[in-house]
């Protein structure tokens, strides 16, 4: 994909300066910094494709990355939508 943005000068010079700190060509070090925001450095997300994910491997990273309670959650109905309207 190809993105025209119109970005300031003062961001301009700060991205080239970081870019050749890095080695790194502008666009590369803007690509990088955006999968790094996106994904979060998740390294595993980083597939040709990551929204061809199958249903089940987005379960599994889902279920990774939501926290353990090691106590009983009610979330019945009855109990979300207690006292709401009756």
């Amino acid at each position: 994909m190809n993105l025209k943005i119109d970005v300031p000068a003062n961001l301009e010079i700060a991205l080239k300066l970081r870019a050749s700190a890095a080695g790194k060509e502008v666009a590369d070090f803007v690509v990088d910094a955006l999968r790094e925001e996106l994904f979060q450095g998740e390294p595993t997300i980083d597939a040709p494709n990551p929204l061809a994910l199958t249903f089940s491997d987005w379960l599994s990273k889902w279920r990774q990355r939501v926290p353990k309670t090691s106590h009983f959650v009610d979330d019945s109905r009855e109990s979300i939508y207690a006292g709401c309207g009756e």
